[in-house]
């Protein structure tokens, strides 16, 4: 995911299920470093939801600066 750009989200998710066949292993987001409250915005969720779907792999970070 595009932190701070939510509109690129879909569009990340399907240039990843494109790509899947060509060494993109799965998508990703990251967290603020001040722990779990950080806030997504709604797609981050769909899109992880629909990745998981189509089988494709996510990770979700939080916390890890510092």
């Amino acid at each position: 995911m595009i932190c701070g750009l939510p509109q690129f989200n879909w569009d990340l998710l399907n240039l990843v299920e494109t790509c899947k066949d060509l060494g993109v292993v799965g998508i990703d987001v990251a967290g603020s470093a001040s722990g779990a409250d950080e806030k997504y915005e709604e797609s981050v969720v769909e899109v992880f939801q629909a990745a998981y779907k189509k089988g494709l792999h996510r990770t979700a970070h939080a916390g890890e600066a510092g």
